[in-house]
This record gives structure tokens, C-alpha cells and sequence, in this order.
């Protein structure tokens, strides 16, 4: 639920245009935090122990952070630096922390981390936005047709509904 609502608040606060002001700025980065926190989490409770190639995979991709940077700053634009962030992050990490046994989602969120600060980074992902959407569309569709939901999954979600209408009425112990 987690990730779901960090995509729901950045699509609700996208067409206000809010996602720039400092409230909006603060709620995404709140929840990204909260994705963070949980991808950890996933990784903890992953069965089996990762590869001890994994304590020299993972700072060799740190430290190759200035040869990423160094290559993204003389691609061209456009196309050329869309396939560079796709093959960075489902390429080469993705294939990295895999071979190491880690999650390789991890390992595309590695990269991400490490050309946020770039200069070119912006373009990058506004070129990428586009698989963005086709991938969150993709996401949404999976879980949909994974079947209909367990009964447990039921009572949740009934218990969940069941809360809102406290929650929207301001009450003090929700």
C-alpha cells in the first residue's frame, strides 16, 4: 500500500500543479521515504542470504558513480540518453545485483540514487517518463489480473473502508 500511495498522491497532486510547491515537494518526499523504508524491508525478509560477491558489487557501483556521471554527461540528447538510463537501470544494475543474489529492483533504484545529483539528470527523466506510465500501467494490470483477492485481503480492505469515515471526521485517536 505503501508504493500505491506514493504514485496516487504525485498523480492527484500533478494536475493542480502542486507537485513543485513545498507542501507537495514534502508529501512525496515523506513517501518516498516510506518506499525506501519498505524496499528494505523487502530485501531483509527475502529468503536466503545474498552472494558475498554482494560486499564488492555494491561498492563497485558506488564507486563507478563518476564514470555513470562522466558518460551521461557526453551523451547526446534525446534518444541517446533515454536508452542510457533504461540500460543502466534495467541493464546493468538490475543484472548486477542479481548475479549477487540481491533484489535487482534494488539495484535500479541504486542507479536512480546515484544520477539523481546529475546536471542531465532532469532531461533523463522526463525522457523516461513515458516508460514510467507504461510501467505503472503494466503494474496495476498485473495485480488486477492476478485473480480476485483472498478473503483475507477482503477484511483488510472492508476494515480499511470501515475507517475512513472516522478518519474524515477528525477524530482524535485515528
Amino acid at each position: 500500500m505503501s508504493f500505491c500511495s506514493t504514485v496516487f498522491a504525485i498523480k492527484a497532486l500533478e494536475p493542480v500543479n502542486e507537485t513543485a510547491s513545498l507542501a507537495g515537494r514534502i508529501g512525496v518526499g515523506v513517501l518516498v521515504l516510506q518506499d525506501i523504508f519498505a524496499v528494505a524491508f523487502l530485501v531483509a525478509v527475502e529468503s536466503g542470504l545474498p552472494s558475498p560477491w554482494a560486499l564488492v558489487a555494491v561498492p563497485a557501483l558506488i564507486a563507478a558513480k563518476p564514470l555513470l556521471g562522466w558518460v551521461l554527461t557526453r551523451s547526446d540528447h534525446g534518444e541517446v540518453v533515454v536508452l542510457l538510463g533504461f540500460t543502466l537501470a534495467v541493464g546493468v544494475s538490475t543484472g548486477l545485483f542479481g548475479l549477487v543474489g540481491l533484489k535487482p529492483d534494488l539495484g535500479a533504484l541504486s542507479t536512480g540514487f546515484l544520477l539523481a545529483g546529475h546536471p542531465r539528470a532532469p532531461e533523463m527523466a522526463n525522457g523516461l517518463l513515458g516508460f514510467k506510465d507504461l510501467f505503472l500501467v503494466a503494474f496495476f494490470l498485473s495485480i488486477g489480473l492476478g485473480g480476485p483477492p483472498s478473503a483475507g485481503v477482503l477484511a483488510v480492505v472492508a476494515i480499511l473502508v470501515l475507517t475512513v469515515p472516522l478518519r474524515s471526521r477528525g477524530c482524535s485517536y485515528c
